[in-house]
């Protein structure tokens, strides 16, 4: 994904968890990391259920301070194991 905005500007971050079957899951202790592109953590933030556009489809708004390649990563625990939702996005601005 790629975004031109202007600074100040939000996205909207989100991922959607399934179990091993294909079900649609709220997995337990969800996170929410943002690395930048030498990979060093920017950001990060612990959701709840009220993160939670839907059953398994989780959302999270953020607001880049610099433009460039980020990677962002949700994660949870499931039956026991951590299950990851990871894609990039680059902001420019305008």
């Amino acid at each position: 994904m790629r975004f031109l905005m202007q600074r100040g500007d939000t996205v909207k971050l989100t991922a959607v968890f399934r179990d091993w079957g294909g079900e649609l899951v709220n997995p337990d202790n969800v996170r929410l990391k943002i690395y930048n592109a030498r990979q060093v953590e920017v950001y990060s933030a612990s959701l709840s259920d009220m993160d939670a556009e839907s059953f398994g489809n989780y959302f999270h708004f953020y607001t880049p301070e610099n433009d460039g390649f980020y990677i962002y990563e949700f994660s949870g625990t499931l039956d026991g194991n951590t299950v990851l939702r990871r894609k990039d996005f680059e902001v420019k601005f305008v």
